[in-house]
């Protein structure tokens, strides 16, 4: 599918690569698509619990994305959304990691609120002196200026903390967001090391 060769050109090849060869799976046909009511973008403004009390001055992205996915399981679980991950540990970010796995939780929440019945991928990967979180679904036919509104919110609450949302609508293919964060290069030693795949393997795929 053509959605996946562009998102990875929007990332490192190298990260990409891996992912590539385990392939999209299909979408539930359209008929089978349940009624799902639309929640206000508001729903997933930035809850302040991360924002203030950092215990920790770096983040690490793919944990980030672990704890966002445990917390949106209930979400994944009622929008049918199958989720696919290639990050590795060690992306180290320049944020405080309450604040890193609440901010990952708010794009996330919307990436998967708005693409229902669909798989959403989603990659952690260095470039340049950044590590880009890329979140694509393959929900074709999407209008461009709606989804530009519904992540406005999430905008705001990605520019307070310092970071950038790109979002890019491919009209036949899909969407593609990505979160922009500043690299750091050291590890903390006390970083948790956790597995992605823990918390719902049937639902959450490891493809690293």
């Amino acid at each position: 599918m053509q959605t996946v060769w562009i998102a990875y050109l929007l990332v490192a090849a190298a990260a990409f690569a891996l992912f590539f060869t385990a392939g999209w799976h299909g979408r539930q046909p359209a008929d089978t698509q349940p009624d799902i009511p639309v929640l206000p973008p508001e729903a997933f403004r930035l809850r302040a619990r991360g924002v203030g009390a950092p215990n920790q001055a770096l983040g690490d992205a793919a944990e980030a994305i672990n704890i966002a996915l445990k917390r949106l399981m209930p979400l994944i679980d009622r929008q049918f959304v199958r989720v696919e991950v290639a990050a590795r540990h060690g992306l180290i970010v320049r944020m405080a990691a309450p604040a890193l796995a609440d901010l990952v939780e708010e794009v996330l929440a919307a990436a998967i609120q708005n693409a229902p019945t669909s798989t959403v991928l989603v990659v952690a990967a260095p470039q340049g002196d950044h590590i880009n979180i890329t979140i694509a679904d393959d929900i074709p036919g999407v209008n461009a200026a709606v989804r530009q509104g519904q992540i406005r919110g999430v905008r705001e609450s990605v520019a307070m903390l310092g970071a950038s949302l790109d979002l890019r609508v491919l009209p036949e293919e899909g969407t593609v967001m990505i979160l922009r964060l500043a690299a750091a290069f050291e590890t903390p030693e006390d970083l948790p090391q956790k597995p992605l795949t823990e918390a719902e393997p049937e639902k959450v795929r490891q493809l690293l």
